[in-house]
This record gives C-alpha cells, structure tokens and sequence, in this order.
C-alpha cells in the first residue's frame, strides 16, 4: 500500500513539475510582452500633445485595466500552484493571452494623449507587477521541486526497507530470514526435511551437531539424515528417525540384527559380550544366527538368538557336536557331558565312549588278529592286550597289560546282568581273575579267546559264565 502511495505521488510531481516549467515560460513571456508594450507607450506619449484631463482620464482607466491584468496574472500563477490536471496549461496559456491584449489595447490610446511624466509613472508600476509574477511563478515550481524530490526520497527509503523472508543465498551460503533477520543457532522443518541454522546464521551442510546428549547429521544439501545409513572413515553409522546416531543399540531390518557401538561405528567382524554370552556380527554388520564360524583353527556356533554355544551338545545331520567353554568345536577327543563319556572324531562328530568301544571291539573281530599271548596291536594280542587297546584308541587309557591290575581301573564292580555295552567282563575271583572281556550289549562280548583262536564275538552262558562287571573310570 505504501509503495502505491509513493508511485502516486512520484507521477503526480512529474505532472506538477511540467506544469510548472510551462507556467513559467508563459509568465516571462507576458511580462517581456508588457514591458515591450510599455516602451513603445512612452515613445509615442512624448511625442503625443494630447489635452491633460483626457489624458488624466485615459490614463486612470489604463492604470485600472493593468491593475486587472495583474489580478488576473496572480488569480492563474495561484490556479496553476492548486491545479492537477493537465488541461491548467491550456488554461494559463488563455488567460495570459487576454491579460497581454488587454493591457496591449487599454496602454495604446492612452499613450497617444498622455505626457512623458506619465509614461513615466507606468513604466516602473507594469515591471513591479511582472517581476511579482515571476516570484510567485519561481515559488510554485519551487514547491513543486521540493514535492518530487521528497517523492525521491520517500521511493528510496522503501527500496532500502525491503523485508527478507525465507531462505536466501548470499556468497555462497545459504540462510533464513524472518521479517529482515537472518535467524542463527535455529532449527527450520520445511518439506518433510529438518535443516539447522549455525551460529553465524548459516545453513549447516555435510555438518554433524551434537546436542541432547546425541549426534545428528546434516546432508549436502542441509537436510537432516533421519532413518538412514552413513559411511565414513571407514566405518557405517545409522542416523533413526528423530535424526539422533545409534550408539550403543540394537538395529533389526532385512531379516537380520546389526549393533551399533558407543561411538555409532557399526560392529562389522567382530564379537559383541553381553547378558553372559558372545555374539558374532559379520562383514555386512549382520549378527551370525543358526550358522558356524572358523577362525583361528578353531569352529564356533551361534544359535538361532546369536547368542554363541558354550559348554553344550549339538545335534544336526543325525550326529552330535560338542562346543567347550570357549564356543570352540571339541575335536579328536574324549569328553564327558552329563555323565556321559563321548569321543570326538576329527570332524567333531560325537560318539559316547561306551559306542565308540563296543564299535571297535566289533571291527577287530572283522580283522582276522590271531591270539598271541602278550600281544596288543593289530598284529595279535591277547584278552588283557585286546582291552589295553581298544581303551587306548577310544578313551586315550594307557591300561595295564594284566586282567588284575585292570580291575584297579574300575569305577565299581557289578553283577553282570547290570553290565552296560562298553563295560569289562572278568573271569575268577576279584583279586584273582584270569580272563576278560568287553561286553557289546545283547548277553554277547568280545575277546581273544585262546591259542588258535581270532578276536571274535562269545555269548554269554553258563557254560562260560563271567564272573562280575565293572566301568571303568
């Protein structure tokens, strides 16, 4: 509305200013006419004897006409001051042209009768009037002068006062004004993006800010990260949804778990303890589940939580595993879990011991090995050679080679009918026997019988009927 106003009166000033250069070409030019008219008057009235009271007479009424005529020049230089439409320059033209004829016609028949003393007179009375004329004229466009510049001025002080709103980009940075303000340390929600303004006013871009006890990242082109990845320095971080890093938290998306450390860094390779257990986060940051991991010669499993097996059974593919207290897979060993005692192959393949023994004693009855007193290798052997073996092989036992001095291996003695595959048969008195074997469950056993016999297969009955059992320890 202001800016309206100030056109207005700029294009009124021009109007003004026109209207006052005509107005004063138009006075200068009537006042030059008189003048003329007056000198040309006072030639003729010295050369003119015309009769003193007529010329008394004519010269009254001339002094009357030209008093007029100025009244008129004073009534248009005031109509033109107050007049706003172009048609007052038309009018002025007029008016001055009449006053001039007028004076011209009234001072001509004076002239011819009057003496030189009064041409005298009116000469200095027709230059006051149009040197009046000429003040008031330079007045008005004085006015009018003083109306266009203050229009000037009134037009620059509205273009030095224009407001800036919004964002605006100055010198290659970017901010936001409010009402002429560019606002600072000020955070701006435009378009479903967050921006934030630093303390200079600038708009931060590629810029991390931290505060509220959280990071947040600011883009290339200044908009907040929200629900996204970020990678620097060699390392993924993840920016949620309120914009703030997640440290030291838990991020499940595409079917998978990921962990983002104190520091925001996703954990990629690595181990994470917590809740007293191990978890393993692979290359791609995703947590291992129901899968196996070699590494530093070793096998470890997590489950189906990630969580890491320790000191526990497995069981796939119709074998069992067993993983110690490190997650390591045990291997080429003897174990116990539960009271059971198992034996581990080179692939980790679990078999009790008990299995592990009745399993060999049945291949060496397989393998033709003549009974040799002494013997306990795969050449020969005999009853106490074939156990010192198979316990050797199975449970990693250096065993004595004398039926006595295996009874001391003993965990207990048992009555034969309570005898469990794996364990030893023995012949005679405790202290005193002189013969065994390794029962294979079913009331049969294996031994190395007798000279001219192979390791074979014998049942159990009265006619060789053991005398008591035992496991060993």
């Amino acid at each position: 509305m202001e800016a309206k106003k100030h056109f207005k009166l700029f294009k009124k000033g021009k109007q003004w200013c026109c209207m006052a250069i005509a107005t004063t070409t138009v006075a200068l030019g009537v006042a030059a006419f008189n003048a003329q008219n007056i000198n040309a008057d006072t030639v003729n009235d010295v050369q003119t004897t015309a009769v003193a009271s007529t010329s008394t007479e004519i010269q009254s009424e001339s002094v009357a006409e030209q008093s007029g005529a100025s009244d008129v020049a004073l009534s248009t230089t005031d109509t033109i001051a107050v007049s706003e439409a172009s048609g007052v320059n038309s009018t002025v033209a007029s008016s001055a042209a009449e006053s001039s004829n007028e004076s011209a016609q009234s001072n001509a028949p004076a002239a011819s009768q009057s003496t030189s003393s009064n041409s005298s007179a009116t000469l200095p009375a027709a230059s006051a009037e149009a040197s009046s004329a000429a003040e008031n004229v330079a007045s008005v466009s004085s006015s009018v002068n003083k109306e266009v510049a203050d229009s000037d001025v009134a037009m620059t002080t509205l273009s030095a006062q224009a407001v800036k709103n919004g964002l605006v980009t100055e010198n290659g940075n970017t901010y936001y004004y409010q009402n002429g303000q560019a606002v600072k340390d000020y955070f701006l929600t435009q378009n479903g993006n967050t921006y934030y303004f630093t303390a200079n006013g600038t708009m931060a871009k590629n810029y991390f800010y931290s505060n509220w006890g959280h990071m947040y990242y600011f883009q290339n082109d200044g908009a907040r990260l929200d629900n996204g990845f970020y990678s620097n320095w060699g390392h993924t971080y993840y920016f949620q949804g309120d914009g703030a890093r997640l440290d030291n938290g838990f991020y499940n998306n595409w079917g998978h778990t990921y962990y983002f450390q104190g520091d925001g860094a996703r954990l990629d390779n690595g181990f994470y303890n917590n809740w007293g257990h191990t978890y393993y986060f692979q290359g791609d940051g995703a947590r291992l589940d129901n899968g196996f991991y070699n590494n530093w010669g070793n096998t470890y499993y997590f489950q189906s939580d990630g969580a890491r097996l320790d000191n526990s059974l497995y069981s796939n593919w119709g074998n069992q595993y067993y993983f110690d207290g490190n997650g390591a897979l045990v291997k080429n060993t003897n174990i116990t879990v539960n009271g059971v005692a198992y034996k581990a192959a080179s692939d980790g393949v679990l078999t009790s011991v008990n299995d592990a023994i009745v399993q060999l004693a049945l291949k060496l009855t397989t393998m033709n090995i003549p009974y040799v007193w002494g013997g306990d290798s795969l050449q020969c052997m005999d009853c106490s050679g074939l156990v010192k073996y198979v316990m050797s092989q199975v449970r990693g036992l250096n065993l004595p080679h004398n039926t006595i001095a295996q009874e001391g291996y003993l965990t207990a003695r048992k009555a034969v009918s309570q005898a469990q595959p794996g364990d030893l048969l023995f012949w005679g008195n405790a202290g005193a026997s002189y013969h065994v074997a390794i029962y294979i469950g079913n009331g049969k056993y294996v031994h190395a019988p007798q000279p001219g016999e192979y390791v074979k297969v014998g049942y159990i009955n009265s006619y060789f009927m053991p005398s008591f059992a035992g496991t060993l320890r």
